[in-house]
This record gives structure tokens, C-alpha cells and sequence, in this order.
């Protein structure tokens, strides 16, 4: 759709504008501001980490957001449409006494609830309680399945025993958190995807870790390549990720190796395609990026979604108009 098309659908609405929930330091924001701006569409940045730079008032009739720094004000009755791309509590709160930090957090995450609740009958890319729900990793493989998608075989256990039953049956299989970007090390390491030597799942180390803290195992399957399928709406963008020629990012390609691990844009069939629509769709989402595998027999596997995804890097090594279309999203679509 063209760009002045576009600026016209929004304007049948004057006074509504965009409202980008995020953090500062969010290039994925940056770029979709960018689009936006092109289109001459008014744009509200709210950067979380930095809630305590904003004067932030709701009631039962309405409220307002009013950036200290700047000056300007927002009513949101004048918003006609959401993008949630980041949350994340004050920064603030890390300076305030140990004790009292718990409590601040689940205040401001309380505040942000009732900002959404707010907005509710906004357009958003994507409703909060739909973003929160779709972390759930079996609930993802379960839809993906009914679907059609071929999906790995998965335990979930926190029990050594299953663990060794299900890798011996199996055999060569991969340990996966739930969220291993909740996890970062000292030294600036995250917790990826790793496989599981057969000596270490049956190893005390082992069976303590897992009744502290319950794992995703899965059989290890060989890979020709991975792609990262970004869905924005109805559109679905592919990249081919070439995993396999760098050893850093064989098991796990968020070991990032961009030099030696080629990205390009990859062409899914029709069928797929409306496999990851329908299965973004299922979740109540508007976005999604999904990690799927090609196997040497050609066989794709679905591994998972994740309803925030990053994608800025998809777009520069691929030329994929992501940014484009989630704007174009946003404006098409506003209350």
C-alpha cells in the first residue's frame, strides 16, 4: 500500500496517534518511528525504564501521560492504536532500600496493567495478556501441533529419572530453559540451548539441578539450516539462517556469529505460511517470530515462537521490510 494512501487511512481519525510502549535503548523502536514519521503520523515514545521522566495520571474517565523532560502531553482517548515492544520497571527502583524494591516492581507492574486495561479497545500489536500467555512452551508446541506443524518430542520434569528415560529412548537430546534470556551470568554469558552429554544426565549434579529448577529437554535434530519466520498480521517474512558453518552457533544460533553464519531471505511454501498466521492468530497475537529447522531430509521443524521477538537484525542482513509493515500495521488498523 502506498505511503500516501496510508497517511490518508490514518488522518479519517485526526486526532489519534500511535503509542509505542518500550525502552530507550530499542533500535526495533527506532525503526518503525522512522516509517512512521515518513507517513506524517503522530507518535507517543513511553520508555519504561524511565516511567519516573513521565507524569502518568488514569481515572475512570480517561488519562494522560506528560513526559517532565519534554513537556509534551499525551491524552490517551487520543490514542488510536499500541504497539507493546518492552516492559520493564524504573530504573529508579534500583536506587530505593533493598526492602522496598519487591514491592515497587509489583506496583509499577500493577500501574502498567491498568494503563492496557485502559486502552483495551485499542488495536495493539500485541494485547499483553496475550504476550504473557504465549510464553507458555507446551501451550506453543500443543496449538503448533493441531496446526500441522511437526513439532519435537518434549519433556518438561524437574525429575532425573524421566529425564534419563526419555534421552535413552531417544537418544542424543537438548536441555532449553524456559526463558534463557531471564538468565545472565557474571561474565555477560546467557543460558542457551545445550546438548546434554548421556554422563551428565545421569549425574547428582544433574538430578539436584533439575529438583531446583524443572528443564525442557528434546531430541537433537540435525539441521541443514534454521529460519527465523517473522509474522506481522498477515504478512510472514522467512530468513534463511545458515547456522551450520560457524561452530559458535551450531546448537544455538542466538550465539551469535554474524560473519560466519550467512542470513538471507527464504521463500516458505504457501502452506507453511498460513500455518504461522493461523498459528499467531491462535495465540491472540498480531506478531510473532517463530524458529523453525530444516533438516538435511528436508523435513521443518517448529521449535517455538517467541510473541516479542527480535527481528532488527533479520531486517538489515535481509532487506525484509519488517519495520515497514509493522507500521503500516499500526496505521491501518487504529481505533
Amino acid at each position: 500500500m502506498g505511503q500516501r494512501k496510508l497517511a490518508h487511512i490514518f488522518k479519517k481519525e485526526i486526532e489519534h496517534m500511535i503509542l509505542i510502549i518500550t525502552m530507550k535503548d530499542d533500535v526495533h523502536a527506532d525503526l518503525v518511528i522512522k516509517r512512521l514519521n515518513e507517513l506524517g503520523v503522530e507518535v507517543f515514545r513511553f520508555n519504561t525504564e524511565c516511567a519516573t521522566d513521565y507524569q502518568i495520571s488514569i481515572s475512570l474517565d480517561g488519562g494522560n501521560i506528560t513526559n517532565i523532560v519534554s513537556s509534551r502531553v499525551v491524552d490517551l482517548s487520543k490514542v488510536g492504536s499500541v504497539w507493546l515492544r518492552r516492559r520493564a520497571s524504573p530504573e529508579a527502583i534500583n536506587t530505593s532500600p533493598k526492602e522496598y524494591q519487591q514491592f515497587l516492581e509489583q506496583e509499577w507492574a500493577s500501574f502498567y496493567r491498568n494503563i492496557c486495561a485502559l486502552l483495551k479497545d485499542r488495536f495493539w500489536i500485541s494485547p499483553a495478556h496475550a504476550i504473557d500467555k504465549a510464553k507458555d512452551k507446551m501451550r506453543q508446541l500443543r496449538i503448533a501441533k493441531e496446526l500441522g506443524f511437526t513439532v519435537p518430542e518434549t519433556l518438561i520434569t524437574n525429575y532425573l529419572n524421566e529425564a534419563i528415560v526419555f534421552q535413552k529412548r531417544l537418544g542424543r537430546c537438548v536441555y532449553k530453559p524456559h526463558d534463557g534470556s531471564a538468565l545472565n551470568m557474571e561474565n555477560g554469558d546467557t543460558l542457551y540451548t545445550s546438548i546434554i552429554a548421556q554422563e551428565l544426565v545421569r549425574s547428582t549434579e544433574m538430578e539436584q539441578s533439575l529438583l531446583i529448577c524443572p528443564g525442557i529437554f528434546q531430541p537433537y535434530i540435525e539441521k541443514a539450516f534454521e529460519l527465523r519466520v517473522t509474522v506481522v498480521g498477515e504478512k510472514v517474512f522467512a530468513a534463511k539462517i545458515e547456522s551450520q558453518n560457524s561452530e559458535k552457533a551450531k546448537t544455538d544460533w542466538r550465539r551469535y556469529d554474524f560473519e560466519n553464519t550467512p542470513h538471507s531471505m527464504f521463500q516458505l511454501p504457501a502452506s507453511e505460511e498460513a500455518r504461522c498466521i493461523s498459528l499467531v492468530k491462535r495465540l491472540g497475537l498480531e506478531f510473532g517470530a517463530i524458529d523453525m529447522i530444516m533438516t538435511p531430509q528436508n523435513e521443518l521443524y517448529f521449535l517455538e515462537i517467541n510473541a516479542n521477538g527480535q527481528w532488527a537484525w533479520i531486517e538489515l542482513l535481509t532487506g525484509h521490510p519488517i519495520s515497514v509493515a509493522i507500521a503500516d500495521l499500526l496505521v491501518c488498523n487504529d481505533v
